[in-house]
């Protein structure tokens, strides 16, 4: 059992690093469905539909000039393919086929955005 359980942990670890090894360059273009803000005097705010823009390279997403996120760089892990997600100390994203969600904490208040993604080009090497 226990054999087991080390096995399925090896597996997953293995795929996942795998994955990003070969990920060379991808990007996406996301539309926003939700973007709302609570700020510190627990005012929300919802923003109209917009765009985010970003680029992964292995294990870097970096958000692009334009949009609701910009001009950021994070560290993400991939769980296959079409799955990663990052845990920062005040950032959260989880992209699960084509769906992105992100929460920022800032002393400013929180912003929630989840969006509908595409990607717009893929360069992985086999």
């Amino acid at each position: 059992m226990l054999k087991l359980l080390f096995f399925k942990i090896f597996l997953v670890f293995f795929l996942t690093k795998s994955y990003a090894e070969i990920a060379q360059n991808i990007s996406f273009e996301c539309e926003t469905s939700v973007v709302l803000s609570i700020d510190k005097q627990g005012e929300l705010k919802q923003f109209l539909p917009g765009k985010i823009y970003f680029e992964i390279t292995k294990n870097n997403l970096t958000f692009g000039k334009l949009g609701y996120i910009t001009d950021e760089e994070i560290l993400i892990n991939w769980i296959d393919q079409n799955k990663f997600y990052s845990y920062q100390p005040a950032q959260t994203i989880l992209f699960d086929n084509g769906l992105f969600h992100n929460i920022i904490f800032t002393y400013e208040g929180i912003t929630a955005v989840q969006a509908r993604c595409l990607k717009q080009e893929n360069m992985i090497s086999e």
